[in-house]
């Protein structure tokens, strides 16, 4: 039965990748169209991830727009998975001339106030637009290498393709379950750290706060790291604004805490801050993960009880 799943894995991922490199040879006004193609018929036939995506996009902007535009923006969700998957690809062979000359940068001044001070910095962002752009551009941009957190994939083979190409940007990959000790040598050597905090963790993992009006579970690793190795935590997110052109933006930094208690109000600033991100282009955004289990959780607890 392993060896199966084995076979099933490496089919899967060769397959993948026997799109991925043509695509990321391809020029960007032949390989977008290609991407978007691939989104919106991953619209059309994966019900469950569309299901989803309505349900999300429901939840959070429900009381201000109606059917239609839920399936709007669903739709237009699924058409920016398709540019990020061409964008991902580009990775493979796009030079870091071509990637800064791509890319323009919100927020540079509250970098260099922080690497004033000689502190470590703590990114925190979110699975938006190309959001692999975010270590790639901290090498090449900032000069400055960035140590990412990563939950492996559950396919072991594209887990390592994947991680080879963060690798060959500069970045440094810490596996999530390992993370804590490395990442805070890191920032006490005033290194930088990027850490995705958008998707539901188990309560063992971290606190409720509010995500686009609703308690959703959140990490409080980077929390927990602020407070101990004393970084600056900056909320960023890699926003595309055309084929083949992005910014990031960065929001102020988040007001540091003193103690445990603190954890939960700076880990809700924290996702306060990347929601004002996201409104600005939401169908940039990853609906189609379930980030709001928690609501479905105290259901059922509520049910047992």
């Amino acid at each position: 039965m392993k060896s199966q799943a084995r076979w099933l894995d490496l089919v899967t991922a060769s397959l993948l990748l026997a799109v991925a490199v043509p695509i990321a040879y391809l020029p960007s006004w032949i390989a977008y169209p290609i991407g978007e193609a691939l989104g919106r018929l991953a619209y059309l036939v994966d019900r469950r991830h569309r299901r989803v995506a309505a349900e999300n996009l429901r939840l959070a902007f429900g009381s201000a727009c109606g059917p239609d535009e839920i399936h709007t923006m669903a739709r237009a969700h699924f058409r920016c998975l398709g540019q990020t998957f061409v964008e991902t690809c580009r990775l493979i062979r796009l030079s870091p001339q071509h990637l800064m000359d791509a890319v323009a940068v919100n927020g540079t001044d509250v970098l260099d106030a922080i690497k004033a001070t000689g502190r470590g910095a703590l990114y925190v962002t979110a699975h938006f637009g190309p959001w692999e752009y975010l270590p790639a551009v901290s090498t090449h941009w900032f000069n400055e290498p960035l140590t990412v957190v990563a939950r492996p994939l559950d396919n072991p083979y594209l887990d390592r393709w994947v991680n080879a190409l963060r690798r060959r940007w500069g970045s440094r990959v810490v596996e999530k379950r390992d993370a804590m000790k490395e990442l805070m040598d890191v920032l006490r050597r005033g290194g930088k750290v990027g850490v995705l905090i958008d998707q539901h963790v188990s309560r063992r993992e971290g606190v409720v706060v509010s995500f686009f009006g609703h308690p959703a579970s959140t990490t409080h690793a980077p929390a927990l790291l602020a407070l101990r190795s004393g970084a600056a935590v900056i909320p960023v997110v890699v926003l595309r604004e055309g084929r083949g052109r992005f910014r990031i933006l960065m929001g102020k930094e988040v007001s540091p805490g003193e103690t445990k208690a603190d954890v939960v109000a700076m880990t809700a600033a924290m996702t306060a801050a990347l929601e004002e991100l996201i409104r600005r282009c939401p169908e940039q955004w990853l609906w189609v993960h379930r980030r709001w289990k928690y609501l479905t959780e105290e259901k059922v607890e509520g049910m047992k009880g």
